[in-house]
């Protein structure tokens, strides 16, 4: 396991810059045949997606591993239309797995813990395409109005966080689901 000196150094380095230096997509890209799920994390052992029909609570519907490709990124396909569904990433770095979202996906469920496929047009109001923007005529447009705040009215002190802020995820035992995946079942 790397101290926060290690780390840093790490990342400092310009081997490390040019090693992972990638400026690709990341995130999901939505098909409605199918999406890849692209995440930089160039300190990871291992990386897996766990997928959810919900936001927040249910079950996890199974797992599978992204492929390590270069720069840090790894990826995955998820074949057929998978809008509306939610994901999170197992990261194993040193040894210890993190669960996280994505960040960056483009939606989330509650609480941004779980990334949510989306495919964007699909929940379109009727006619958005032909909306448009409102001109407000000069004489109807206010001024800005400016607030003055005093530093000390919002300094409380804060406790300190640092990554991983989910608890590690345990090893799910191996199963198949009906789609023909090899899936691991999320615990």
């Amino acid at each position: 396991m790397k101290t926060p000196a290690e780390w840093k150094t790490l990342f400092e380095s310009s081997a490390f810059a040019r090693q992972t230096n990638y400026s690709g997509p990341l995130g999901p890209e939505y098909n409605p045949s199918g999406t890849r799920l692209r995440l930089w994390a160039p300190t990871a052992q291992k990386v897996s997606v766990n997928l959810y029909r919900r936001g927040d609570g249910g079950a996890c519907m199974g797992t599978l591993p992204l492929e390590q490709h270069g720069q840090g990124v790894w990826s995955v396909y998820l074949p057929g239309d998978q809008h509306g569904h939610y994901y999170t990433f197992t990261v194993e770095v040193d040894g210890t797995a993190y669960e996280t979202g994505d960040p960056y996906a483009r939606t989330a469920g509650v609480n941004g813990l779980r990334s949510m496929i989306l495919d964007a047009p699909r929940i379109d109001p009727p006619d958005w395409n032909h909306d448009h923007r409102v001109i407000v005529p000069a004489s109807r447009k206010t001024r800005p109005a400016a607030f003055g705040m005093h530093g000390g009215a919002n300094s409380w002190p804060l406790p300190r966080r640092e990554p991983p802020f989910l608890p590690p995820a345990p090893s799910p035992p191996a199963s198949t689901i009906s789609s023909g995946w090899e899936w691991a079942m999320c615990s």
